[in-house]
């Protein structure tokens, strides 16, 4: 079952996402032919939805009390973050059925981290995410993998 704020967070999302999907949008074409294959919904999508949906779900399940533990690697630090803004955007495999959505969270001192979660959907069955990055060096490799086209936006 949702927290009061994922509830909040996935009603914001549904808000901005039917105002991403404007034909009026100044987004850029995408650019590949590949993409326009996975593309083939717009961010308002019952699938587009369904998977942040899932993600939601998903950062939920790993939260106490509304907040997401994350162990900093290189201090050895427990940080508490809380989410603080939902990306539209989602990131695609060109061969489809993988996908990448991304949340900001910020700990108590303000800092933020960006959360990259991965998601598998199916052709049969529910999508589920596989893996949730936290950090910069995170954020780092999926822009690697966006660069050689692993992952393109939607």
């Amino acid at each position: 079952m949702f927290s009061s704020v994922k509830a909040f967070t996935l009603s914001c999302f549904l808000l901005l996402s039917a105002s991403c999907s404007d034909p009026q949008s100044t987004q850029p074409p995408v650019e590949s032919e590949e993409a326009v294959q996975v593309a083939g919904s717009k961010s308002d999508s019952p699938e587009i939805v369904k998977l942040h949906t899932t993600m939601l779900e998903a950062l939920d399940e790993i939260s106490f009390d509304d907040q997401i533990i994350h162990l900093d690697n290189a201090s050895g630090e427990f940080k508490r973050l809380i989410v603080t803004e939902l990306h539209p955007e989602v990131f695609a495999s060109p061969d489809k059925g993988y996908y990448v959505l991304c949340v900001s969270a910020s700990d108590k001192a303000g800092n933020s981290y960006p959360i990259d979660v991965y998601v598998h959907s199916p052709e049969q069955g529910e999508p589920k995410v596989f893996d949730v990055r936290i950090g910069d060096g995170d954020r780092k490799n999926l822009m690697e993998l966006m660069k050689k086209g692993v992952f393109v936006n939607i």
